[in-house]
Formats: structure tokens, sequence, C-alpha cells
């Protein structure tokens, strides 16, 4: 989702884009449902590719040692 969709059509996120830390990832979990939802709702309109039919989102937490 980050590579085909956010980072690939950004100006088709809106202001979640704004809300990537400085490695490229999304630092909130709210932040990451939005991101699921847009996605889906852009692959409804075949703006990006469309997502398995029984996707999920799913958040993986990243942390630094």
């Amino acid at each position: 989702m980050l590579l085909a969709g956010l980072f690939a059509k950004p100006d088709r996120f809106g202001s979640i884009v704004e809300r990537l830390n400085e490695a490229g990832l999304l630092s909130a979990e709210d932040d990451c449902k939005t991101l699921f939802q847009t996605y889906v709702a852009l692959s409804e309109i075949d703006v990006v590719e469309p997502l398995a039919a029984n996707a999920t989102p799913t958040n993986v937490r990243i942390f630094a040692v």
C-alpha cells in the first residue's frame, strides 16, 4: 500500500502524506486505518491496484534500539 499507493500517488492520499515520519512510515494506528480506508476507496475507482477481497488493516510496530 505504501509503495504502490501512497508513495506512487501521494496527491491522491491527502493529509496522510504529511503524517509520514522521517523514515517514511506512519506512527499512529489511526493513520494506518485512514491509509487503508483511503487505499480501498481509491482501488474501487481504479486509481490503485485492488487488495485481496478479505484484506484487513494490520499494524506492524517497529522499535528502534
